[in-house]
């Protein structure tokens, strides 16, 4: 079972490990350039926090999706940049599109009004995630974009599970030694 959370600064080893297993192609894809183990790791020390967010999916305790966030402006932004990452062997299983509209839910809580999300053009994914969240897409700049919502009750669901999600993964090792 998949489980998602907000990610943060203390999670920079996590987000390194994951962006790193990813093969030349993902990266490309990613970052849309080359980007060997170096670029990574320089990216991931340089993410700057305060207007950028990530979500993370995890499997088994791994951390196996990234849904990042990078807002034109630390508050009140108006625009979010969307990049998402998923392990290969999870792909096709509805992580991406997941993280995708988590990502466009937190975006709208922080205050922005659209987000966009650049894309290959071999990326077919993309383009289908967002016109089922009734986004534009323009094959021609590689670009898509979604009205990011306002915040919402299933906003505040999402906030409730991520938060029970992190007790839960605290606790679940003190369970194990008290049986």
């Amino acid at each position: 079972m998949i489980h998602y959370r907000t990610l943060g600064q203390a999670d920079a080893g996590e987000i390194e490990r994951h962006l790193l297993r990813l093969n030349a192609d993902d990266r490309y894809s990613r970052f849309h350039g080359r980007a060997g183990d170096d670029h990574v790791r320089r990216y991931v020390v340089q993410l700057p926090w305060s207007t950028h967010s990530a979500i993370g999916a995890f499997e088994h305790g791994h951390l196996v999706g990234i849904g990042e966030i990078a807002y034109d402006k630390p508050f009140v932004p108006e625009v979010a940049e969307i990049a998402v990452s998923v392990d290969r062997v999870l792909r096709g299983r509805g992580v991406g599109r997941e993280l995708i509209e988590r990502a466009v839910r937190a975006a709208g809580w922080r205050g922005a009004s659209r987000c966009t999300l650049h894309f290959l053009h071999t990326n077919a994914s993309i383009p289908r995630i967002v016109r089922r969240l009734a986004g534009t897409v323009d094959f021609a700049e590689g670009e898509a974009v979604i009205t990011a919502e306002r915040p919402s009750l299933r906003l505040w669901l999402d906030k409730l599970g991520e938060a029970q999600a992190s007790v839960a993964g605290v606790l679940a090792p003190l369970w194990t030694k008290a049986a």
